[in-house]
């Protein structure tokens, strides 16, 4: 009834990325994956160094459930800014690692060298703090070429990494800098829950629980939450927090004027209805970046613009387009 993560790291990809409801076993699979056959060999990531600091606290422990489950005393005790996984009950043998992407920078000369897997637990932002966190793909690809270094240039296998997150928004600072939102826009699209691109070693896994969200949906949480956007996400693995109104896919650009563009974002004027549309297709027009001209963007453009995109006249190639051109002009993309 549950997830199990070798469903997924059998596909044998080097990028496992996992978007599902709550409580469907994500964790709990890729931990007990990781104590049973990466012994020694895997690294617990949390986003934030203060997630780490309260894995540290027994209340708090990821391992409760599985310790419960199995008998064992497996805990994370934190050493400056990383963690070691102990087993208690094994003369407090260390069996792995926990740290926090936003302070890797502090532990980049720690030797990584015996790490084949990564765990990224809870990788997507929950509502109400994408603006708290201040990273970026690189924050993510640094931290990788750390751990994984020249392994493969040595001929051995490069380390896994485990992507796991809840079904909240799709807008994450890896995916979008991967560029994986689109993908994750067309599967949700098109109903399908497996996506494998063997170029770039990424498996995108949307698992499809239907006997065990049969079953949850009549606990007491989801009678109560039935028809929320909590629901939705935590039950349906949709993106419900996410607004893909006006999502409208390619248009026939020669209905249209190009008026500005935004780093790679192409802002074009119909030239019949006035309604404005946003896409990544190059045009001849003013162009600004967010990194040397926002400030002169935003005060020639930003105020009508605005206007045109909180009032639904503008529509959007993808849904990327949409949340990046809302984060430069500071409106939510959340419903």
């Amino acid at each position: 009834m549950y997830y199990d993560i070798n469903t997924s790291l059998k596909v044998g990809m080097t990028y496992t990325i996992v978007l599902g409801a709550r409580g469907i076993g994500k964790t709990y699979s890729s931990l007990i994956e990781c104590v049973k056959n990466y012994r020694g060999r895997f690294l617990y990531l949390r986003t934030r160094d203060k997630e780490i600091a309260l894995s540290c606290k027994p209340l708090l422990n990821p391992f409760n459930r599985i310790n419960r489950d199995n008998s064992w005393n497996i805990v994370i005790e934190k050493m400056g800014d990383i963690g070691a996984i102990k087993d208690k009950d094994n003369d407090d043998e260390i069996i792995g690692m926990a740290c926090a992407l936003s302070t890797f920078n502090n532990v980049r000369g720690v030797d990584f060298g015996d790490i084949d897997i990564i765990i990224h637990d809870e990788a997507m932002l929950e509502r109400g703090t994408h603006k708290a966190i201040n990273y970026s793909v690189d924050t993510f690809l640094n931290m990788y070429e750390t751990i994984n270094r020249n392994r493969e240039l040595q001929g051995k296998i490069a380390c896994k990494y485990v992507f796991l997150g809840n079904s909240t928004s799709i807008m994450n600072p890896i995916l979008t800098g991967l560029n994986l939102v689109p993908v994750i826009e067309k599967m949700i699209k098109e109903g399908t829950y497996r996506y494998t691109d063997r170029n770039r070693g990424i498996l995108i896994d949307r698992p499809n629980m239907i006997e065990y969200n049969s079953n949850k949906k009549n606990t007491a949480l989801y009678k109560l939450s039935s028809g929320t956007e909590f629901y939705e996400h935590a039950i349906n693995n949709e993106f419900a927090y996410d607004s893909f109104m006006n999502v409208c896919g390619k248009k026939n650009l020669n209905e249209y004027v190009p008026i500005v563009a935004i780093d790679d974002i192409y802002i074009y004027k119909h030239k019949s209805n006035g309604k404005y549309y946003a896409c990544r297709s190059r045009a001849t027009c003013t162009q600004f970046t967010t990194k040397d001209t926002y400030a002169y963007f935003l005060r020639k453009y930003g105020i009508w613009i605005r206007e045109y995109y909180s009032n639904g006249d503008m529509e959007f190639s993808e849904f990327q387009i949409k949340a990046l051109l809302g984060d430069i002009l500071r409106v939510s993309t959340y419903k």
